[in-house]
């Protein structure tokens, strides 16, 4: 009841049992203002010393004015919630929030006996108290959105109360030359209750949002100065939960049919054309009707956005919602065989522009953007899906592309190639270090030599005479062109939109080949400079200077391949950068990666995890993907041919050829349970040798330029990928400052993976841990598997921080930092506190002396067999 807001049945529940829930009408009786009964109540029962009951007392001491009382109260109040504090555990768990919660109202509650002050000096003396710093403190000091109900209630309740003091003490003292005055209190009231009922609904309690605007809405506030536009807040908030309660979609659209917008802001005015298209997308998934019905909602909900943007542009939201119509209709195009490829570019569009506006859902529709343009496609409707990708890209922020560079770098010989590398040698120079990565495992691919580099692609120019907003000319820049884009985006959304917004009672979103002059008027300039009107160049200029800009880009270019240009712009902006970059990595992937002989025990491990995990089923036949397997070992350490091309390859043939060729090659062995139990031995024969050779090893032994050089420039790997969705700050993260000479060994007992974990030290004396990794013979693109892995968990954790359960309980998917630096080699984070359950249990094993896998290896060769198991093995 505390959660859903529902204090009236809580003061009933504890008037039935007087005696057993004291604590409970106690609350229930400040809440209602009730601060009679409250003293009847401190009088009546025998209160003990907790924060709690303090704080009702300073709340009642305040009330009537008793303010050396209540400093008393409140102050006995704070030392019994440190003392509370003080025997919590030093980790931070839940039980600390409720305490830190009610700190903030102590707070208030000095600051709440401050105003009375004020109050009451204004009162003696006639004049008009200061109290705007501290209502605008009380605005900007909230509880977080995801903050249970009850902890808001409670700061929204005395609030209130306060307010209510303020309008009556203002009502007083304001004349006519003040008339705003008397209503100041009320404002802080209606601002309070509708920010509260908004994070009602944001908690998915669309009942508890109702029932605080319910609670709001009386004669006493329609007189209200600025009434116009607290009712619009209310009115969106109820419109808004009837989203969430499918019953009520109908009472929504009846609500907002009902509201006059004479004199409503054209940008409020939008939003209710874009919340009527909101309901009736709501009212179509939930339609039980035929199909043509809830096609015609679809449509209507469509109209309603091209309404509202063709108001108001820059409606981020509207664009996203009308850009997953487009997209929807484009899916059921390409399965009918209709004109999906103009739904495509419209679909595209809209969401280009709902992420220049920066929605905060539009970032995690980058994916979607570039499947889009990777889709199969004629050249004509690849021209103009490329055209709509370079027109709306210069005004998106460039890091919401950053989780995506590899993706941008391999679209680089599609259609769309120019303007991908557009937008990559922008980032090369606002993000470098990201792309440094990305950049390398691309060029480490002998293909792309192979390829030409796309045509150098020039924004669009805006028409002669049309000024562009002035922080566009630093677009460029990352630093200052990336909130300019933006801008720019948002201010050419405004004018995007064809001049009737439907045709053929289908919405049309920007295409490129058909914009609004006013539109290409408000385009981000991109790379180019703002001409003032006056001094503007003719069209021949125009052209002469793009070609000229063509032809120094295309002589800068270094190297060869489909990311010349690209690596160019890399090279000629940070040459040194890049150059310290390559000599590190070259460096630690020389020293620090598995050594041959490490690799094949990982790869054995891998082998005899896939022999268990098959069914055994007589006869015991090694099924096809197993030899498979093994002859894929066989060729990438080359036990057949008998190549060696370097002295660890020829080391591991000396040691081992012979032996694997018998075990594996020769005599092939003929049941799956005889396979497993060759792979266990050789598991158990590499790993004690692996032990038995294990000398210590440092960077100063074999990379000793690593310690005595200062990187500087460099940064530490992976902070960009970290910012979940928000915007890094480069001048905030962190640089190496120099490596630990120290290089850490370790084996994973279920999996095998020998890594060889070496650590830097940042700039803020942080300490950061690293290890290479190179992909297994069995799995060749398993350090690609990880790369996307990781950018779904981050878009899934973006999705858990908006939640409200899990968001309270910072529950997210742990992301593992993988970072590809070609030929199968992968950086990964190193956390020591990470471990597998499978780990813990053979290193048990192997630590008791008994066969790591030995009650598997029984249990399967018993099945294989149809017999019941007669060793010791089986029962340990």
């Amino acid at each position: 009841a505390k959660s859903l807001n529902q204090w009236e049945l809580l003061n009933e529940y504890a008037k039935q049992w007087p005696t057993a829930q004291p604590g409970l009408l106690m609350e229930c009786a400040w809440k209602s203002a009730d601060w009679e009964r409250l003293r009847e109540l401190f009088f009546k029962h025998a209160l003990p010393s907790q924060p709690g009951i303090k704080m009702l007392q300073t709340y009642a001491a305040i009330h009537d004015g008793k303010l050396n009382e209540a400093e008393q109260r409140c102050n006995e109040g704070i030392q019994f919630a440190i003392q509370q504090w003080n025997s919590l555990p030093p980790i931070d768990v839940a039980s600390h929030t409720p305490l830190l919660q009610m700190f903030q109202q102590f707070q208030e509650l000095q600051e709440s006996a401050q105003m009375l002050m004020e109050l009451n000096n204004a009162m003696r003396q006639g004049a008009i108290p200061e109290l705007s710093s501290i209502l605008l403190t009380w605005r900007e000091r909230l509880p977080n959105p995801w903050e249970e109900l009850p902890a808001w209630n409670d700061l929204v309740s005395w609030r209130n109360h306060m307010f209510s003091h303020i309008n009556n003490v203002l009502g007083r003292v304001a004349d006519q030359s003040t008339p705003q005055l008397a209503s100041l209190g009320y404002q802080e009231i209606l601002w309070t209750v509708v920010r509260f009922a908004h994070v009602a609904r944001r908690q998915m309690l669309p009942e508890a949002c109702v029932s605080i605007i319910h609670k709001i809405q009386n004669d006493r506030f329609s007189a209200v100065s600025g009434d116009l536009n607290d009712s619009f807040a209310k009115l969106r908030e109820q419109t808004r939960a009837c989203l969430q309660m499918p019953g009520y979609v109908k009472h929504g659209l009846q609500a907002l049919d009902a509201t006059d917008m004479e004199f409503l802001a054209p940008q409020k005015k939008a939003e209710i054309f874009q919340l009527k298209g909101e309901l009736l997308l709501a009212s179509s998934r939930a339609y039980e009707g035929t199909e043509t019905a809830q096609n015609e909602d679809e449509e209507m909900a469509a109209n309603n956005f091209a309404t509202a943007i063709s108001i108001y542009g820059e409606m981020p939201k509207a664009w996203l919602l009308w850009g997953g119509f487009c997209d929807k209709q484009h899916r059921n195009g390409a399965s009918h065989g209709a004109d999906a490829a103009s739904w495509a570019e419209r679909a595209l569009s809209c969401y280009m522009l709902s992420m220049q506006l920066r929605h905060e859902n539009a970032v995690s529709m980058v994916p979607r953007v570039l499947a889009l343009m990777d889709e199969p496609m004629s050249a004509e409707e690849g021209a103009a899906l490329s055209n709509a990708f370079g027109k709306y890209s210069d005004g998106v922020p460039l890091w919401q592309w950053l989780p995506w560079l590899p993706q941008l770098l391999r679209a680089l010989p599609r259609c769309y190639g120019s303007q991908a590398q557009h937008l990559l040698i922008r980032i090369s120079k606002a993000y470098p270090q990201s792309l440094y990565y990305p950049l390398r495992t691309l060029l480490a691919d002998p293909t792309v030599y192979s390829l030409q580099p796309p045509a150098v692609w020039i924004p669009e120019k805006p028409p002669e005479g049309a000024s562009p907003p002035a922080e566009a000319t630093a677009a460029t820049d990352e630093a200052g062109g990336d909130t300019a884009a933006a801008a720019a985006g948002g201010s050419a959304a405004a004018g995007q939109l064809p001049a009737s917004g439907v045709t053929d009672g289908a919405p049309v979103a920007p295409s490129p080949t058909a914009g609004a002059p006013t539109a290409e008027a408000a385009a981000p300039v991109g790379t180019g400079s703002a001409v003032a009107p006056a001094t503007a160049p003719s069209a021949a200029a125009e052209a002469a200077e793009a070609e000229a800009a063509a032809a120094v880009e295309a002589e800068a270019t270094i190297g060869t391949g489909v990311a010349a240009r690209v690596l160019s712009g890399l090279k000629l902006e940070y040459p040194q950068l890049h150059c310290q970059l390559d000599v590190m990595w070259d460096m630690l992937i020389a020293n620090t990666l598995p050594t041959p002989t490490e690799q094949l025990l990982a790869s054995i491990c891998e082998m005899a995890t896939i022999c268990l995990s098959v069914q055994p089923v007589p006869p015991d036949t090694p099924p096809m993907p197993i030899l498979e397997a093994l002859r894929a070992i066989d060729a990438t350490f080359c036990f057949s041919s008998g190549v060696a091309n370097d002295a660890p390859t020829k080391a591991l043939h000396s040691a081992y050829r012979q032996r694997f060729v018998r075990d594996f090659l020769a005599e092939a062995p003929t049941q799956l349970s005889e396979l497993t139990a060759k792979l266990d031995g050789w598991r158990t024969m590499l790993e004690t040798q692996l032990v038995a050779m294990r000398t210590p090893h440092g960077l100063e032994e074999s990379c000793c330029r690593l310690l005595a050089v200062q990187h500087p420039l460099i940064e530490v790997p992976g902070q960009d990928l970290e910012a979940n969705g928000l915007r890094p700050s480069v001048d905030q993260n962190i640089i190496i400052e120099r490596f630990h000479p120290d290089v850490r060994l370790r084996r994973d007992a279920a999996t095998g993976v020998t890594d060889r974990v070496f650590s830097v030290y940042g700039d803020d004396c942080s300490r950061h841990s690293f290890h290479l990794r190179i992909d297994s013979p069995l799995r060749r693109h398993g350090v690609l598997e990880l790369e996307r892995l990781s950018q779904l968990l981050r878009l899934i954790n973006r999705r858990l921080l908006k939640a409200r359960e899990s968001r309270r309980r910072a529950l997210v998917v742990q992301a593992p930092l993988v970072l590809r630096l070609g030929n199968g080699i992968a950086l990964h984070s190193s956390d020591p506190s990470s471990i597998s359950l499978a780990t813990v249990m053979l290193s048990a094993r192997v630590d008791a002396g008994l066969v790591p896998h030995g009650p598997t290896l029984t249990h399967q060769r018993t099945l294989s067999r149809g017999l019941e198991p007669p060793d010791e093995e089986a029962r340990r």
